[in-house]
């Protein structure tokens, strides 16, 4: 399961990854350069990136589910420290993803007067 949940995590954080990084890398070289180069540049970039977080993420969410296995238990319990953290990280990244894609603090559209 903790796998499972960590997967999860990797897969959205490296999507979250490469459009924050296709976004900003757009960005500078649209203006300067023809499309051809400014798509090569990106999809290098990308590349540069991405590939090694693929490469090792499967040795990479071994490791972290073990450490928040080791925390979460002292904390709050084995499953419950697990779900914690997972929920944490995933509302983490339902921030980043809002911020990316409607620029918005989405806590404060969702929670107006309580943030």
């Amino acid at each position: 399961m903790t796998k499972f949940l960590l997967m999860i995590l990797s897969v959205l954080c490296a999507n979250l990854l490469s459009g924050a990084l296709s976004s900003l890398v757009l960005a500078k070289v649209r203006g300067s350069y023809s499309m051809a180069i400014a798509t090569a540049v990106g999809m290098l970039v990308l590349v540069a990136v991405l590939y090694p977080l693929y490469r090792y993420l499967n040795s990479w969410a071994t490791a972290l589910s073990q450490f928040f296995l080791r925390t979460g238990k002292k904390m709050f319990g084995r499953i419950l420290g697990l779900l914690l953290v997972f929920l944490a990280l995933l509302a983490l990244l339902y921030y980043g993803y809002a911020r990316l894609w409607f620029g918005v603090n989405i806590y404060a559209v969702l929670f107006g007067n309580f943030v």
